[in-house]
This record gives C-alpha cells, sequence and structure tokens, in this order.
C-alpha cells in the first residue's frame, strides 16, 4: 500500500512518524483508549483520537464507527484522508475495528478482516523473532475468509515454524462459536490473538 512506514527508533522501540487517527464512534472506545494511551505514551504509540463525544444523546455510532465505513465506503464526515497516513474505526462498543487510507490518487482503500489478521500476524511473528522466544503465533480464520488470505497464509506465514493456522469446521455465529481444526501438526493451539472475521477478540 501507499500507507506511511517511516520509522524513528527511540527506545529500541519503532514508532510511526505520523499519527494513526482513530474514529472512537463515540463511544466507549473512547476514555478506554485514551486511558491506554496514557499508559504506552504518544511517543511510541502516536495517536489522535476523533468522535469521543460519549455525552451527547444520539452521538453513538452517528455517521461514524466501522460499520458506517464499511457500508459507505468512505472515512466519516469531517475527516479529510491524507495520502500515507493511517485511519481506523472502532463500532460503539470497541469490539469491532477497520482500518482505512487513501492512496497517492485520494482513492479510499479499506482494509478488511482478513487482511488486518494478515498483517497482524505477521508483525507478531516478527516479534517473536526478534525477542527469539520459543512460541508460535496462531491464525484462526472461519469459513467468512476469503480463500486468497488463506492461501497467502499457509504459503507466506505457515512456511514460518512460528505460525501455524487454524480453520473453521462450521460457519459459526454469536450464539454458537465456531469449532476449530488445527493445522497440519498441532494438537492444540497456543495462546494468542483470535482473530474471528473482522472482529478481535
Amino acid at each position: 500500500t501507499q500507507a506511511d512506514v517511516t520509522t524513528r527508533k527511540q527506545g529500541g522501540r519503532t514508532a510511526p512518524s505520523t499519527p494513526l487517527t482513530v474514529d472512537c464512534a463515540n463511544g466507549v472506545g473512547a476514555p478506554k483508549l485514551k486511558e491506554f494511551l496514557a499508559v504506552i505514551g504518544s511517543d511510541i504509540l502516536p495517536l489522535h483520537i476523533t468522535r469521543d463525544d460519549t455525552t451527547t444523546l444520539g452521538a453513538l455510532n452517528y455517521q461514524s464507527g466501522a460499520d458506517y465505513v464499511k457500508t459507505q465506503q468512505k472515512a466519516p464526515p469531517g475527516t479529510s484522508l491524507v495520502p500515507g497516513q493511517r485511519y481506523c474505526s472502532f463500532d460503539g462498543d470497541a469490539d469491532r475495528i477497520v482500518f482505512y487510507y487513501a492512496d497517492a490518487a485520494g482513492t479510499f482503500h479499506l482494509l478488511d478482516g482478513d487482511k488486518i489478521a494478515g498483517l497482524v500476524a505477521g508483525f507478531l511473528i516478527q516479534l517473536v523473532k526478534d525477542a527469539g522466544l520459543n512460541l508460535q503465533v496462531g491464525v484462526v480464520q472461519t469459513a467468512y475468509a476469503n480463500g486468497a488470505s488463506t492461501k497467502y497464509l499457509e504459503e507466506v506465514l505457515v512456511s514460518s515454524s512460528h505460525c501455524f493456522l487454524s480453520v473453521c469446521l462450521t460457519p459459526g455465529s454469536e450464539e454458537r462459536p465456531c469449532l476449530l481444526r488445527p493445522h497440519r501438526r498441532q494438537a492444540s493451539p497456543p495462546r494468542g490473538v483470535l482473530l474471528r472475521h473482522w472482529r478481535l477478540l
């Protein structure tokens, strides 16, 4: 993508040179994200928090949030996408997130759950390698997953000894979570991050 990849070194860690703009949909994610940022520090994770009005009646998810961005295929009103900068939107209760950006021509691009899962997995795998840890990163996909993303995970990430892939036996639902079949020789998945469809659990 055309997303900004310039980083600066700080205390052995890297931080983006431009802030991530976060649309909190005027929901519960706003105060929690501010608490999180106070602990992490803007020098490590620079954020620009928007739509953080949690007191105005009717403001929740109004022309904002993950659903708005996904269905409208554009940024919330008042947000001008700058090419090379990064943007994301939570939904009102902050259990879903989508990332998006504009390319050099100003065209909107949405990073869906499959792309986010691949990017997060690749990032975590690199952290594990850099730390010299004997751990594996697990990627769990459901029947909703794009076949091309599964192929990418199998051919690029699973080829690393630091990654395994589990796939879903049934589509699953909110009421009945999907069953998982460990990939290849994995008898049981280790603890880790579960990205299901476009939610982070």
